[in-house]
This record gives structure tokens, C-alpha cells and sequence, in this order.
């Protein structure tokens, strides 16, 4: 398992030794490794008060690996540890479609797209095409530094139609991937339920359906008809698993219908909706947390 402590704000952590990623810390001072995305050398560097890591000797103009966040680089290495084995790659060149993908699980047709800066509705609408003619399945990982707001931007709203969850991960590697049950008015979030954590590597294809309970809540209705799969841990894998969809669907739906009631009535009344919201409304939640974790 790779781990790795950052101080700055911006590091390439890792690279490739001959066809195999290496990790910073585990290569050697003055040998030449080639970077994931570009292929031009690199060698380590650091210091008593600066992380190990690999620089360009020859920084080239379009290689965007000294740009990436640390907590999108950790996110990369996060899900490579996870995977293992062979059959998957970091900064991963599709040369048909001019891609290069954060992480390709090519053993089962997987790419996972890490978005922690914004990105507009037509990218990631091209990146899915684009990955899907080939024949793989995005799965995004969105960071909540940037994305799970109150207000949606086209591009989040976009990709709840398609495998989508978000991270916390900070820049030391700390954190978890996670979904969560919530609940959209247009572009807006009314109601925001507690994380799930998930195992994002722990893939199962979901069967297509062809007569959806119009009845269930939305979030739970747009990822049996459009999404192809899902993570274990997930809202779908817990709800699946839990062997009566109606009935936690039923719960779901009266926690949502409460939760606009009672944020009607704080407006009306001028109190805070947020806190009288978790009040009024802690036993269901306490109902679905408990089906849901278990």
C-alpha cells in the first residue's frame, strides 16, 4: 500500500519504472524514470522540509502532471492500490480517441475519471462517449471540494445519469470514497443524507429494467434505468441487498416528503431549516442509516 505525506502544494508522486508505476518514495535518487503522461525522464528530489517526489529534467509544454492537485494524485494511487494486480494504469493513453484516463482498469473495461476542478457539461459528456466507443465504463469520482453543493452545476447534474461518486480525500491520502442518498430540487439539493462509504473497485453490472416502480424516489429510479453498474457499498448495492426495495424505498420517499414539509414550515416561521429539518426528522433517518450500514 502506497502512502504518502505531502507539505506543498502541487507534486508528481509517482512514475514508471520500464511498464511499472513507482511511487516516490520508493525510487532512487540520480536513476531516470519516464512519466506517466508525457514519457519524458524524471528524477526524484526532496529534502529535510520537502516531500520526495519526481521532477521533469526537461519540463515539456503540454504535460499536465506537475499541475494536478495532490488530492486528485492521491486519489489516483488510492484506487491503483486498490485494484493491484495487473491489468490496470495510471494515466492510461487511448491514442483512437486522444484521452489519456486517471486510472483504466483494463481487465474489466473500467475507467475512472477524477474530477476535483470544475468541468462543463459538454467535456464530461464527451469524455463518457468518447471512453464508451471503445467499449469501457466511466466511473467519476468527484471531490467534494469542488462538487456536492447545494447548488448543481450542468456537469454534476449530468453525471448523476452515470456511475458518480464523491471523495473527501485529502492531500496525506486520508479519506474515503462515498455516495449518499439525497434529494434535488432542479439544480438545487433540499436534503443531503449522511456518507456511505463504498469499495469504488468492487464493480457489479446491473441487469437492465424493464418496468421501474415509477413510485420510488428519484435518485434510486434514474440509477436502475440509466446506470450500468454499481459499487459495493453503494445506495443501490445496500438497497439491493436489503431484499425489499419497496419498502426502504417507501421510507425514502416519507423522509424526503418531510423534509420539504418541515422546510416549508421554517420558512413560513423563519427558523432554521437545517436543524429543524435533522429534529424533526431524526428517527427516519435513524431508520435508513440502519438499513443502510448493516
Amino acid at each position: 500500500m502506497v502512502r504518502i505525506y505531502l507539505k506543498t502544494k502541487s507534486m508528481q508522486l509517482y512514475a514508471f519504472d520500464n511498464a511499472f508505476p513507482i511511487s516516490a518514495s520508493k525510487a532512487e535518487k540520480g536513476k531516470d524514470y519516464h512519466c506517466p503522461e508525457c514519457s519524458a525522464k524524471v528524477r526524484i528530489r526532496g529534502g529535510p522540509s520537502r516531500q520526495t517526489h519526481f521532477y521533469h529534467i526537461n519540463v515539456p509544454k503540454n504535460c499536465r502532471q506537475h499541475q494536478k492537485s495532490l488530492e486528485h494524485l492521491q486519489l489516483q494511487l488510492k484506487l491503483f492500490n486498490l485494484i493491484g494486480g495487473v491489468g490496470v494504469q495510471i494515466e492510461s493513453p487511448f491514442p483512437s480517441i486522444q484521452r489519456i484516463a486517471d486510472v483504466a482498469w483494463h481487465g474489466k473495461k473500467i475507467v475512472f475519471e477524477i474530477q476535483c476542478s470544475p468541468i462543463s457539461l459538454e467535456e464530461a459528456q464527451c469524455r463518457i462517449l468518447d471512453y464508451q466507443s471503445l467499449g469501457y465504463e466511466v466511473i467519476w469520482i468527484l471531490h467534494d471540494r469542488q462538487f456536492n453543493r447545494t447548488a448543481l452545476s450542468a456537469a454534476e447534474n449530468y453525471l448523476r445519469t452515470t456511475p458518480c461518486y464523491f471523495s473527501n480525500i485529502d492531500k496525506t491520502g486520508a479519506g474515503i470514497v462515498y455516495d449518499q442518498f439525497d434529494v434535488l430540487r432542479g439544480s438545487r439539493r433540499s436534503f443531503k443524507g449522511p456518507p456511505l462509504p463504498i469499495a469504488p473497485t468492487k464493480i457489479s453490472h446491473l441487469p437492465p429494467l424493464s418496468n421501474p416502480d415509477l413510485g420510488l424516489p428519484q435518485i434510486v429510479l434514474q440509477r436502475l434505468t440509466k446506470w450500468k453498474c454499481y459499487a459495493e457499498g453503494d445506495l443501490l448495492h445496500r438497497l439491493l441487498k436489503e431484499g425489499n426495495l419497496s419498502q426502504a424505498a417507501k421510507k425514502m420517499i416519507s423522509m424526503e416528503a418531510g423534509a420539504q414539509k418541515q422546510k416549508k414550515t421554517a420558512e413560513a416561521k423563519k427558523l432554521p431549516i437545517k436543524e429543524l429539518i435533522v429534529k424533526s426528522y431524526q428517527s427516519l433517518l435513524d431508520w435508513v442509516l440502519n438499513k443502510l450500514t448493516h
